[in-house]
C-alpha cells in the first residue's frame, strides 16, 4: 500500500534509528523531511514525528518546542524520547526503569487502539530505554503496556496525539512497520476529514 500527498516533519533527536524511521515512510511514498534543527514554518506539515534519541526530554530543547507548536495542529507520533518529550511536556514525571531495557524483546499488551490494527496482544516489542512512565496526566489515556506495566503507549484524550515507547522499525519487534502503516492511514484520515 503506498500514500501520496502526505509531507511528514521528522525530528532528529541525535539517533542511528531515526533514518530508519525515515527509510519506512518512504517505503510508503510519504514524503519525509529529517531535521535537526526547529524549522521555522509547520504549516507545510501533515504530521510531525518525535524521534528516539540518547538524550533525555529536559535536554531535548528542539523537539519540545516543535511538539509544542505543533500540538492540536497535526498529528504527532513521538516514539521512545519522542513519547517522553510528549508526557515531560505535560507536566508528568518521567521515572527511571530498572533494570533498563537495551535490544530486548518484551510482550507488548495492547488496547485495540487503531495504530495496533492487525497486531495481535501481546506481541513482542524492541525496548531500548532506561527512563519511562507508570502513569499519565489526566488528558491523556494508554494504548500499550508491557509485564512490568510500563507504559508503552499513549494517546491524547482529544488531540490527535500519539506516542509509543518501543521500537517498530527495530527487526525485533513483531511486525513493527504496520503500526507506521497505521498511523499513516490516521493522517490520510485527519487530513481529509479533520478528526478532531
Amino acid at each position: 500500500m503506498f500514500f501520496r500527498d502526505l509531507n511528514i516533519l521528522l525530528i532528529d533527536n541525535f539517533d542511528s534509528f531515526t533514518y530508519l524511521i525515515s527509510s519506512i515512510f518512504e517505503e510508503f511514498n510519504v514524503e519525509i523531511e529529517v531535521k535537526r534543527k526547529e524549522p521555522e514554518y509547520l504549516n507545510k506539515y501533515d504530521a510531525l514525528l518525535i524521534s528516539p534519541g540518547p538524550g533525555t526530554p529536559e535536554n531535548s530543547h528542539i523537539s519540545l518546542n516543535v511538539y509544542k507548536r505543533a500540538k492540536g495542529k497535526i498529528p504527532i507520533l513521538g516514539i521512545c524520547l519522542g513519547m517522553q518529550i510528549i508526557l515531560y511536556s505535560e507536566g508528568q514525571m518521567i521515572k527511571k526503569i530498572t533494570p533498563p531495557k537495551h535490544g530486548e524483546k518484551v510482550d507488548i499488551f495492547h488496547s485495540n487502539n487503531f495504530l495496533f490494527n492487525e497486531l495481535k496482544s501481546p506481541f513482542k516489542g524492541a525496548l531500548y530505554h532506561s527512563l519511562g512512565f507508570y502513569e499519565v496526566p489526566e488528558n491523556y489515556k494508554i494504548l500499550a503496556w508491557d509485564n512490568r506495566k510500563v507504559i508503552m503507549g499513549i494517546a491524547h484524550k482529544k488531540f490527535p496525539i500519539f506516542g509509543i515507547q518501543f521500537h517498530p522499525e527495530s527487526f525485533l519487534t513483531e511486525n513493527g512497520k504496520i503500526i507506521y502503516k497505521n498511523f499513516i492511514e490516521y493522517v490520510i484520515k485527519w487530513k481529509n476529514q479533520k478528526l478532531f
